[in-house]
Protein backbone atom coordinates (compact mmCIF):
# COMPACT_ATOMS: atom_id res chain seq x y z
CA UNK A 1 0.00 0.00 0.00
CA UNK A 2 1.39 3.38 -0.99
CA UNK A 3 1.08 5.92 1.80
CA UNK A 4 1.19 9.66 2.41
CA UNK A 5 3.78 9.91 5.17
CA UNK A 6 4.55 12.79 7.52
CA UNK A 7 8.05 12.59 9.03
CA UNK A 8 8.36 14.32 12.41
CA UNK A 9 11.80 14.93 13.90
CA UNK A 10 13.96 17.62 15.44
CA UNK A 11 14.80 20.27 12.83
CA UNK A 12 18.50 19.73 13.55
CA UNK A 13 18.11 16.20 12.09
CA UNK A 14 16.80 17.48 8.77
CA UNK A 15 19.65 16.09 6.62
CA UNK A 16 19.33 12.65 8.21
CA UNK A 17 15.53 12.60 7.80
CA UNK A 18 15.84 13.71 4.16
CA UNK A 19 17.74 10.46 3.53
CA UNK A 20 14.92 8.48 5.15
CA UNK A 21 12.42 10.38 3.00
CA UNK A 22 14.40 9.33 -0.09
CA UNK A 23 14.24 5.67 0.93
CA UNK A 24 10.50 5.89 1.51
CA UNK A 25 9.95 7.61 -1.85
CA UNK A 26 11.85 4.75 -3.52
CA UNK A 27 9.22 2.42 -2.02
CA UNK A 28 6.49 4.51 -3.66
CA UNK A 29 5.35 6.53 -0.65
CA UNK A 30 4.61 10.27 -0.79
CA UNK A 31 6.28 12.47 1.84
CA UNK A 32 4.03 15.30 3.04
CA UNK A 33 6.70 16.94 5.29
CA UNK A 34 7.51 20.18 3.47
CA UNK A 35 9.65 21.31 6.42
CA UNK A 36 12.36 19.02 5.04
CA UNK A 37 12.82 20.98 1.82
CA UNK A 38 11.56 24.50 2.41
CA UNK A 39 13.58 27.47 3.60
CA UNK A 40 14.41 27.23 7.32
CA UNK A 41 13.99 31.00 7.81
CA UNK A 42 10.24 30.88 7.14
CA UNK A 43 7.94 32.94 9.33
CA UNK A 44 7.14 30.78 12.40
CA UNK A 45 3.37 31.16 12.05
CA UNK A 46 3.52 30.21 8.37
CA UNK A 47 5.73 27.24 9.23
CA UNK A 48 3.34 26.01 11.92
CA UNK A 49 0.33 26.34 9.59
CA UNK A 50 2.23 24.49 6.85
CA UNK A 51 3.18 21.66 9.21
CA UNK A 52 -0.39 21.25 10.52
CA UNK A 53 -1.62 21.08 6.93
CA UNK A 54 1.04 18.49 6.07
CA UNK A 55 0.14 16.29 9.05
CA UNK A 56 -3.54 16.47 8.08
CA UNK A 57 -2.64 15.46 4.51
CA UNK A 58 -0.90 12.28 5.68
CA UNK A 59 -2.28 8.85 6.46
CA UNK A 60 0.60 7.86 8.74
CA UNK A 61 2.95 9.92 10.93
CA UNK A 62 6.44 8.70 11.72
CA UNK A 63 8.23 10.37 14.63
CA UNK A 64 11.94 9.95 15.29
CA UNK A 65 13.03 9.98 18.92
CA UNK A 66 16.16 11.71 20.13
CA UNK A 67 18.85 10.93 22.63
CA UNK A 68 19.01 14.23 24.49
CA UNK A 69 22.03 13.06 26.51
CA UNK A 70 24.17 13.10 23.37
CA UNK A 71 25.21 15.94 21.10
CA UNK A 72 22.75 14.78 18.43
CA UNK A 73 20.14 17.36 19.47
CA UNK A 74 21.45 20.36 21.41
CA UNK A 75 19.07 21.23 24.22
CA UNK A 76 18.29 24.67 22.73
CA UNK A 77 16.98 22.93 19.59
CA UNK A 78 14.93 20.29 21.43
CA UNK A 79 11.60 21.94 20.71
CA UNK A 80 8.31 20.14 21.04
CA UNK A 81 7.10 20.58 17.45
CA UNK A 82 7.29 16.87 16.65
CA UNK A 83 5.36 16.09 19.84
CA UNK A 84 2.59 18.53 18.84
CA UNK A 85 2.49 16.99 15.36
CA UNK A 86 2.29 13.51 16.88
CA UNK A 87 -0.60 14.55 19.13
CA UNK A 88 -2.42 16.14 16.19
CA UNK A 89 -2.09 12.92 14.18
CA UNK A 90 -3.23 10.83 17.13
CA UNK A 91 -6.30 13.00 17.69
CA UNK A 92 -7.20 12.70 13.99
CA UNK A 93 -6.80 8.90 14.19
CA UNK A 94 -3.79 8.99 11.86
CA UNK A 95 -1.58 6.03 12.81
CA UNK A 96 1.61 7.01 14.64
CA UNK A 97 4.89 5.10 14.39
CA UNK A 98 7.77 6.01 16.70
CA UNK A 99 11.28 5.14 15.53
CA UNK A 100 13.59 4.66 18.50
CA UNK A 101 12.78 4.64 22.19
CA UNK A 102 9.90 5.92 24.24
CA UNK A 103 9.94 9.61 25.18
CA UNK A 104 6.74 11.23 26.48
CA UNK A 105 4.13 9.34 28.47
CA UNK A 106 1.91 9.26 25.36
CA UNK A 107 4.37 6.90 23.64
CA UNK A 108 3.02 4.23 25.98
CA UNK A 109 -0.53 4.40 24.61
CA UNK A 110 -1.49 0.97 23.26
CA UNK A 111 -2.13 2.18 19.71
CA UNK A 112 1.16 4.01 19.24
CA UNK A 113 3.42 1.77 17.17
CA UNK A 114 7.12 1.38 17.88
CA UNK A 115 10.00 0.22 15.73
CA UNK A 116 13.67 0.15 16.67
CA UNK A 117 15.21 1.53 13.49
CA UNK A 118 14.76 2.32 9.79
CA UNK A 119 14.99 -1.34 8.80
CA UNK A 120 12.05 -2.20 11.11
CA UNK A 121 10.19 0.89 9.91
CA UNK A 122 10.38 -0.24 6.29
CA UNK A 123 9.14 -3.70 7.31
CA UNK A 124 6.27 -2.11 9.29
CA UNK A 125 5.27 0.06 6.31
CA UNK A 126 5.24 -2.97 4.00
CA UNK A 127 2.93 -4.82 6.42
CA UNK A 128 0.70 -1.82 7.17
CA UNK A 129 -2.99 -2.15 6.39
CA UNK A 130 -4.92 1.13 6.71
CA UNK A 131 -8.20 -0.67 7.44
CA UNK A 132 -6.65 -2.04 10.66
CA UNK A 133 -6.39 1.47 12.10
CA UNK A 134 -9.90 2.78 11.60
CA UNK A 135 -10.76 1.93 15.20
CA UNK A 136 -8.69 2.95 18.22
CA UNK A 137 -7.03 0.12 20.08
CA UNK A 138 -5.73 -1.84 17.10
CA UNK A 139 -2.04 -1.08 17.06
CA UNK A 140 -0.95 -3.48 14.36
CA UNK A 141 2.77 -4.26 14.59
CA UNK A 142 4.57 -3.30 17.82
CA UNK A 143 8.10 -4.05 18.86
CA UNK A 144 10.09 -2.95 21.86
Amino acid sequence: MKLKVYLAAAFSRRKEILKVAGKLRQLGHTITSRWLTEAPNMNLVQGAIRDVSDVRASNVLIRFTDDLTADLVPSHLATGSRMFECGLAYERKIPVVVVGGYQPIFDHLPDVNHVRDIKELIKWLKEYKHANFRKRGNSGHRSR
